[in-house]
Formats: C-alpha cells, sequence, structure tokens
C-alpha cells in the first residue's frame, strides 16, 4: 500500500472523531487498525507516536477535547504520551475545564517519575500546578529544572515553557519566584521571553506598572543584543508585543510588533519570514486591529509570492487561511484559496474554511466547502498529492463534524 501512511492517519482521525462522540468500541478499533498499518512499514513505524501526537494536537486547537483517551492510551513512548497529556492539561485549562485538567494534572504527578529526565516536562508541570493553586509544590520542580545538567539552554521550547511558569508564578503573586527563574538562562533573548511571560502574570495580578517596567526591559534587551539572529529577535520581539496586548497597553503593541517586523525584514530566510509575519499578523487579528492585520497580510502575501517552491507557497497560504476562517474573515479566506496555485493544497484550504464555518455555526456552508475539496481532490490524479489531499478532507470532516456538534446541529 502506497499510501498506507494516509490511511493510517485518516483512520486515527476517525478514531478521535467517534471517542469524541462516546462510541469507544468502533474508535479504538479504528486507532489500532492505524497503528497496525503504520508498524509494518519499515520507515514508518518509529514515527507512529508522533503522528498520533499531531492528529490530537489538530483536535485540541480547537478545543476538541473530549475522547482524547483513545490516542493518549495507545502510545508506545512514554515521554510523547506524557507531552500530549500536558498540553492537554494546558488546553483544558484555557477552555476552563478545570476537572478534566485537574484529573489530567493528577495523572502527570503520577506518572512523570517514569520518562527520562528532561528540563521541559518539570517546567510544565510546575507551571500547571501553580495555575491549579499548589505554587508551593512547583518549587521543588523549578529546584531540579535548575539542577539539570542537560544541554537545554539553547532550545527555544524550553524558554517558551519557562515563560509560561514564569506568568503563572506571578499570577499567584509569586513575583519573587519568577524573577529568580530569569536568572536561570544565560541568553538575553531567552531571558526577555521569561521576562514577557512574568510581565503578563503581572498584568493579570493587577500589578499594570510592574508589568509594564518589565516589558520595556525586555524590548531593550532584544534591540540591544547586537549578535542576534533576525528571527530569533523578531520572534521575542513577537512575544513582548503578546505580551503587552495582554497587560492592555495596545499601543506599546503596536510599536514593539513593528520592531519585530523591522527585524526579521534583515533576512530573506522564507521560513523565518514567513513565521514570524504569521505571528505578528495573529496578534493584531488577535487584538482586533484589522487595519494593521491587513498591513501585514499585504507583506506577508507578498513574501509568500516571491518563494520559487510551489508547494511551500501552498503551505503557507494555507496557514493564513486559517488564521481568517477562525476570525471569521470568510470572504478573505476565500481570496486567499483562489490565489493558491495547486490543487491539493487548495483543497486542504477548502477544508480549514470549513473548518471555521462550522465553528461559526455555519453549518450547510461548510458542508459545500467540505463537498467543493472532496470533488476538487478526486478530480487530481492519483498519487501521492492526491490522497494527501483526500486526507486532509477527512480531517476536515472530521474537524468540521465535531464543532458543528457542539454548537448543536
Amino acid at each position: 500500500d502506497p499510501y498506507l501512511e494516509r490511511h493510517a492517519q485518516a483512520l486515527v482521525a476517525i478514531g478521535l472523531g467517534l471517542s469524541a462522540f462516546g462510541l469507544d468500541e468502533p474508535a479504538g478499533e479504528a486507532v489500532d487498525r492505524a497503528i497496525a498499518m503504520m508498524a509494518a512499514d519499515p520507515l514508518g513505524a518509529r514515527l507512529t507516536d508522533f503522528r498520533l501526537m499531531l492528529a490530537v494536537g489538530r483536535h485540541t486547537t480547537y478545543g476538541l477535547l473530549d475522547g482524547q483517551g483513545v490516542v493518549t492510551d495507545r502510545f508506545a513512548d512514554p515521554s510523547i504520551e506524557w507531552r500530549v497529556l500536558a498540553l492537554l492539561a494546558q488546553q483544558q485549562l484555557q477552555f476552563g475545564l478545570d476537572a478534566d485538567a485537574a484529573a489530567t494534572i493528577q495523572e502527570l504527578d503520577e506518572t512523570i517519575a517514569d520518562i527520562p529526565p528532561n528540563p521541559w516536562p518539570l517546567l510544565v508541570l510546575a507551571e500547571l500546578r501553580t495555575r491549579t493553586g499548589r505554587p508551593e509544590e512547583a518549587l521543588p520542580l523549578v529546584e531540579a529544572f535548575a539542577a539539570n545538567d542537560l544541554d537545554w539552554r539553547d532550545l527555544r521550547s524550553v524558554a517558551d515553557a519557562g515563560a509560561g511558569l514564569a506568568e503563572a508564578l506571578a499570577a499567584a503573586g509569586r513575583v519573587a519566584e519568577a524573577e529568580h527563574l530569569l536568572e536561570l538562562w544565560n541568553d538575553p533573548l531567552d531571558q526577555s521571553i521569561l521576562r514577557a511571560g512574568l510581565a503578563a502574570g503581572l498584568a493579570q495580578a493587577g500589578e499594570a506598572d510592574a508589568a509594564a517596567e518589565h516589558l520595556a526591559t525586555a524590548v531593550g534587551t532584544v534591540t540591544g543584543a547586537e549578535d542576534a539572529t533576525p528571527y530569533f529577535a523578531a520572534d521575542a520581539l513577537v512575544q513582548i508585543g503578546t505580551a503587552y496586548d495582554r497587560a492592555g497597553l495596545g499601543d506599546r503593541a503596536v510599536e514593539v510588533l513593528d520592531l519585530a517586523l523591522a527585524e526579521i525584514a534583515r533576512t530573506d530566510d522564507f521560513p523565518s519570514v514567513n513565521q514570524v509575519l504569521r505571528h505578528i499578523g495573529q496578534a493584531h487579528l488577535d487584538a482586533g486591529r484589522m487595519d494593521l492585520w491587513q498591513q501585514v497580510l499585504a507583506a506577508h502575501l507578498e513574501a509568500i509570492a516571491g518563494e520559487d517552491n510551489g508547494a511551500t507557497q501552498g503551505s503557507a497560504l494555507n496557514m493564513i487561511v486559517l488564521a481568517q476562517a477562525n476570525a471569521g474573515l470568510f470572504d478573505g479566506a476565500e481570496e486567499t484559496i483562489a490565489a493558491i496555485p495547486f490543487d491539493g493544497a487548495r483543497t486542504a484550504g477548502l477544508a480549514r474554511l470549513a473548518q471555521g464555518l462550522a465553528a461559526d455555526g455555519q453549518v450547510e456552508a461548510a458542508r459545500q466547502r467540505l463537498l467543493e475539496a472532496r470533488a476538487l481532490a478526486l478530480s487530481m490524479s492519483s498519487g501521492s498529492l492526491q490522497a494527501d489531499a483526500l486526507l486532509a478532507v477527512v480531517d476536515g470532516q472530521v474537524i468540521a463534524a465535531l464543532l458543528a456538534y457542539q454548537d448543536g446541529e
């Protein structure tokens, strides 16, 4: 089966959907079939857990948090299972599912000793304990993190986790502990990211002046880091700008996001430019600054048009479609889809548009877009690109169905 991987991923998507509807037995059968198919592929077997993780992530992004156990109970690697459960707990807290989060965090508490030493889990579990009213139980994890001799200090994902913990500590009134956390990093950009998290926590605790002071320091740290690469500097500035928004300082957020734009303009590396412009645009979208979002979108589309690789272009445009659809900008999403140069990528765009329409309660419009996507995928020449397109349709069908069900349709 040359398309075994796509068949397996489609089965995982369907299994998650069935499980969310409470149909646990057929859901388990679908996921077990998928795992067996992936295990039969000598090249793909070692990526099985990774693919399962991505499938869960596509659902949790939309707040589709029911029925995840059909996948999380089947991971072979306990480290990946732990990571997925940690991300699930964060989403449960974000969507106000406190009882579910407490149960997930208890499982994380009980199993952290079963995974190899790693700095990321220590920080994330410390954050989760703090957010659920147990900051005193978080501090031993911070001490274990500080004593960890693994080479973790250059990992941006670890700095991001540190920022989440700094925010949680500051919001819980543990400002001294949050400030101490910053001292564990040597890189000035990483420190600025943690400081932005600290400031966001201070803002939540009503300490607006202290938050603004820390954010100003963070901006000065990034702009003064002369040897920083454009991507890492711009990424840090985006996180600081977002923290300004969360602190209610939108005007200052715009200034810092403009600095990020200027910083990323110093490189023509498309993956870096694409990611930073997407994050800047999302920050403006989230804050309701539609005029600035349109300006960044124009710059983003211009950068995408200059990219030689058509597949890369399609993928980048699809991320814009996703942002537009999730923000309810359906006409704009249609225009972006029309600009996608390949049928396969256009299919994925239609599926993502359908998800946004379903989340908005426009069930019939979502159904029509999915039918268009399916027809477009079936019109392609048989091959791996068609298989990818059909997988995007299946994903869209399942997620749109669950979003529509949440909306009562």
